[in-house]
């Protein structure tokens, strides 16, 4: 009989796609031996709580897709549901999210207590729900994903739910193939004393890449868990774990068989999918992608292309995204030549840094054979907050690229920071004039707040960044921390243009 794994994605992420938490990971565990079963619970609370709602149904029918009018009406019937659903609770629910109110998200005491409450959680039944019906097919591994904000609240709640399910068996957490967060942020707290309250539920935590920790684990079910790569061991709390990092060029790929299509808001399922891991530029001062993946692998484009007609032969899909950091020119061109080479027709999107070497040929050629849209990180209109957080790249470039991406024929989004140390008033003030000039050539851009993430590289050098340092309020072993608490100098001169520009 071969050894089983259960892989968990817990609420609420703010993508409608298939995550590569999932799909890769189990991917890797069945080409080892290893019966995999997959719950995207991000998805399926959606559909359990909206599923039913006429909206949703057209948002999965292709006729919706042909008039814009009629998806933006769907959509937003679906956000005032799910809003009445959240109210009476106290917390506020929209398909991208699920905030309880009264909860403190890096509090692990305050997450049981309102987690646990039925007059908090409206996602707590269908929680109960799926605990029973993991626990039922009584695997000897269940590794819960974190990799989202909300996650830090809903994977240690799940836990806590499959231990009063029943489950005996083995419990970890996992994840690194998103952008935000990974537990490996978690690190300083879970490693430290008394031991952290995450560990009366988990038997550990995978700090980095997880495929060979998790087929090592389900070789060990129930024996000695000592020096498994990238594996914290509650028992051996404070051991620092031996790091591994994964054979992209031998990985299998990514495996879809446990999709649920009727899960999710299209007309078929929306794929992630990587091409490396780790960052091409890495320098970035408030990025702390290249803690979770040290140094940067690719695997090759031919995987992608692979990837891609598997995800189609097995739920008819044609949109993907690629979720790497970053991909480069070179890596563009020749993702686009295997693109080109699928028998069907392909949509895609990939994020890209503005640079030189992104030139108008590559686009068109990228734009013929499906790209769609490009997500990029302007951060900042003014060259000297792009200096300050290391983002190499000159004004004429973002300019020109701006112009060479809306005349290719491929959306852009673009992604900007408001109140990164050091910037000044009316530098935030000049991004949001910048976006305006060119908001006939942007189809769509973040606004987000600067966080001090945990393993970024300007933690390092707080006084080179005027950073003032804001203790925690909860001791080391209740509390889970991916961003420290952090004041500067200009931060409510800044928090006030920010309220005006996302207004």
């Amino acid at each position: 009989m071969n050894p089983t794994c259960a892989l968990i994605f817990p609420p609420l992420w703010y993508y409608a796609s298939l995550p590569p938490d999932l799909s890769y990971t189990a991917g890797a565990l069945i080409a080892a031996g290893i019966d995999t079963f997959c719950w995207d619970l991000s998805a399926g609370l959606n559909h359990h709580l909206l599923g039913k709602h006429p909206a949703f149904a057209a948002l999965r029918s292709p006729n919706t897709y042909s008039d814009l009018a009629t998806i933006q009406g769907a959509t937003s019937q679906l956000e005032a549901k799910s809003d009445a659903i959240g109210r009476p609770f106290g917390a506020e629910y929209g398909t991208r999210g699920l905030t309880l109110g009264g909860l403190d998200p890096t509090h692990l005491p305050s997450i049981t207590r309102v987690g646990l409450n039925s007059f908090r959680n409206p996602a707590l039944p269908f929680l109960k729900d799926q605990a029973q019906e993991v626990v039922a097919t009584n695997p000897p591994l269940i590794a819960i994903a974190c990799v989202h904000p909300e996650q830090l609240v809903f994977a240690p709640l799940f836990g806590r739910l499959l231990r009063l399910a029943g489950y005996e068996g083995l419990l970890v957490l996992y994840g690194c193939l998103e952008d935000v967060l990974s537990p490996q942020d978690l690190a300083p707290d879970l490693m430290g004393k008394p031991r952290h309250l995450l560990f009366d539920d988990f038997d550990g935590v995978i700090l980095g890449e997880a495929e060979t920790a998790l087929v090592e684990l389900c070789s060990r079910s129930g024996h000695d868990l000592s020096g498994i790569p990238n594996f914290l061991w509650r028992e051996q709390p404070h051991r620092t774990p031996l790091p591994h990092r994964e054979d992209l060029k031998a990985h299998p790929g990514p495996d879809f068989s446990w999709a649920r299509p009727e899960h999710y808001p299209y007309p078929q399922p929306v794929i992630d999918l990587r091409l490396g891991r780790g960052c091409t530029w890495g320098r970035c001062a408030f990025c702390a992608i290249q803690a979770h993946h040290p140094g940067y692998r690719s695997g090759s484009v031919e995987a992608v292309g692979e990837g891609m007609a598997r995800a189609h032969e097995a739920l008819g899909s044609t949109m993907f995204r690629l979720r790497d950091e970053l991909l480069t020119p070179v890596q563009l061109r020749r993702l686009a030549d295997v693109v080109a080479t699928l028998p069907f027709p392909a949509h895609w999107m990939a994020r890209m840094r503005f640079q030189p070497g992104l030139t108008r040929e590559i686009l068109e050629h990228a734009a013929s054979t499906g790209l769609s849209e490009l997500w990029m990180g302007l951060e900042s209109a003014v060259p000297r907050v792009r200096n300050l957080m290391g983002k190499g790249v000159e004004q004429d470039v973002v300019e020109r690229l701006i112009d060479d991406v809306f005349n290719a024929g491929i959306r852009l989004r673009l992604l900007c920071i408001v109140g990164f140390p050091g910037e000044r008033v009316d530098e935030a003030e000049q991004t949001g004039e910048f976006l305006a000039r060119y908001i006939d050539k942007i189809t769509l851009f973040s606004l987000t707040p600067f966080q001090l993430m945990r393993y970024s590289p300007m933690v390092a050098h707080p006084g080179r960044y005027g950073l003032l340092p804001v203790p925690s309020p909860h001791p080391s072993h209740e509390r889970l921390l991916f961003q420290l608490p952090v004041a500067s100098s200009t931060q409510n001169e800044v928090e006030e243009v920010y309220e005006r520009l996302v207004m």
